[in-house]
């Protein structure tokens, strides 16, 4: 067992671009062990101005790093203070009443109180009800399917139903604490049902997993599948075929490293609180994006004092002839309003080809994927890039806001509703710059145009702001996986602390 697990975990591959930018996340949780020191790590949520130990429910934790003894220069205590699920550290300082708890272990070692099992010796597997039309028998009652897994979470929101006998109703029933994983699409993805324990059942995509005693924890092994699926390694253990598969006899072969239960618990605690930033941090943006959406509609609304204008009374396009196909440094546009980036291409372009050189600030789009909203503002750092005439661009004058001219034409409200103007068969319709240029929209005057533009940038620099910390926990919260399910990081339950 102890070759196979060694051999799985650690191969003789070079290191993966995955253990790589682990290693990078690492470097984001300096804050919270700012010596990459042994010690005892506290956490702490403040509840209307007082705090709540979170040791409470798991114990003091106490750190320890692989291949660190600072026995000499004492340990440090990361004292990390969150506000109520946020994971974001204040300050650290120095525990007062440290000792030496350091472990020096080398590459591929593990703590030896760990035990490296199979999922099979560990946990009960079993496969769902196999969908079928043909199955009637009994009476119908909802089922989870592949997509209702989520990492860490299910979505309910569109539950399908089937027949279940009597007896299938008692094999297929779930149980607070099942783990549900998919067994195919993207392979291992998991997540523990907490929730009604009668009436819900599962289908034959997905793998329950129950523990097979009570010293082992479901939370624990979803995000440990969840760490080695970041890896990469459950694909090496499926093979790279277009339709992966984790049947049942791969999972429960499937090596696993398990700490003693109280650390279990312990990880599983830390890991959740990430992943209460995370979601909640999604929720934020969704509701923020809303709320863009909405304000967008509303400002855009057509009223009193603005005119009908042509587009070409504020544009003129713009062709600076430049190089060739072969020799340009060439630019896109994304789709739905998503921005002008560089071109990356596997293969050299035509020297044929004519391009045109392009400025930032310029309007461009895209004539094929005009309806698909292929429009942007060129930034400055593709100030000098080229493209073709299929990727016109215009300058501004200067009775108009280009920023609230891009807003008002990356709503869908607008680019799909400018069929009359595209010309071609149905899947290439393309938008010439003069029909573009000749069309009409409303034309608010330029004070009006830079308030509305200004009112929509700041709830669009709020959204880039919160998906930049949503990125951040991210990080972090890979970085503690790599860290504290290999036991490189000791996170055990140990005496109380009181500084």
């Amino acid at each position: 067992m102890s070759d196979d697990f060694d051999s799985f975990w650690s191969g003789t591959r070079k290191p993966s671009r995955a253990a790589a930018r682990d290693d990078r996340c690492g470097a984001l949780l300096k804050p919270f062990f700012p010596h990459g020191g042994n010690g005892r790590l506290e956490l702490r949520t403040a509840t209307r101005g007082s705090t709540f130990r979170v040791r409470k429910a798991v114990g003091a934790l106490q750190v320890h790093r692989r291949g660190s003894t600072c026995g000499d220069r004492g340990s440090v205590c990361g004292r990390a203070v969150f506000n109520r699920e946020t994971p974001v550290p204040i300050c650290a300082r120095r525990h007062p009443n440290s000792e030496n708890r350091g472990e020096m272990r080398t590459n591929n070692q593990h703590p030896s109180d760990w035990k490296k099992e199979t999922v099979g010796k560990r946990f009960d597997v079993q496969l769902g009800k196999m969908l079928s039309a043909k199955s009637k028998t009994g009476e119908q009652y909802p089922y989870l399917a592949n997509y209702n897994v989520r990492w860490g979470n299910f979505e309910l929101g569109n539950l399908n139903s089937m027949h279940f006998t009597d007896r299938e109703r008692e094999k297929y029933e779930l149980k607070d604490g099942d783990l549900l994983m998919c067994e195919g699409g993207e392979i291992g993805r998991c997540a523990v049902w907490i929730g009604p324990s009668r009436g819900i059942y599962y289908q034959k995509a997905l793998h329950r997993i129950r523990p097979k005693s009570s010293q082992d924890l479901t939370f624990y092994l979803c995000f440990y599948m969840q760490y080695i699926a970041s890896q990469g390694k459950l694909t090496r253990l499926v093979g790279e075929s277009s339709i992966a598969h984790l049947t049942r006899e791969k999972l429960i072969g499937l090596p696993i490293l398990l700490p003693p239960l109280p650390e279990q618990k312990a990880i599983a605690a830390v890991l959740s609180t990430w992943d209460a930033a995370i979601e909640k941090t999604e929720r934020l943006i969704e509701a923020k994006e809303r709320r863009f959406r909405g304000l967008m509609q509303e400002l855009m609304c057509e009223r009193k004092g603005w005119k009908k204008v042509r587009v070409g009374s504020f544009l003129t396009e713009s062709r600076i002839a430049g190089s060739n196909g072969l020799d340009a440094k060439k630019l896109t546009v994304k789709l739905y309003g998503n921005g002008v980036i560089a071109k990356s291409e596997k293969r050299l372009g035509s020297e044929t080809t004519k391009y045109f050189v392009r400025k930032s600030g310029q309007f461009i789009y895209s004539k094929l994927d005009f309806l698909n909203g292929a429009f942007g503002i060129i930034p400055n750092e593709l100030d000098g890039y080229e493209s073709t005439l299929d990727l016109p661009a215009f300058d501004f004058s200067l009775n108009v806001s280009r920023e609230w001219f891009l807003y008002y034409v990356i709503r869908p409200e607008y680019y799909t509703q400018q069929i009359g103007l595209a010309k071609g068969q149905r899947k290439a319709r393309r938008v010439s710059p003069t029909e573009f240029l000749g069309s009409k929209m409303p034309f608010p005057p330029i004070e009006e145009q830079r308030q509305i533009a200004d009112a929509l940038s700041l709830v669009q620099r709020e959204i880039k702001v919160l998906h930049q910390i949503l990125e951040q926990y991210k990080a972090q919260k890979r970085g503690l996986m790599q860290k504290l399910l290999t036991g490189e990081w000791r996170v055990e339950v140990g005496d109380s602390y009181d500084g």
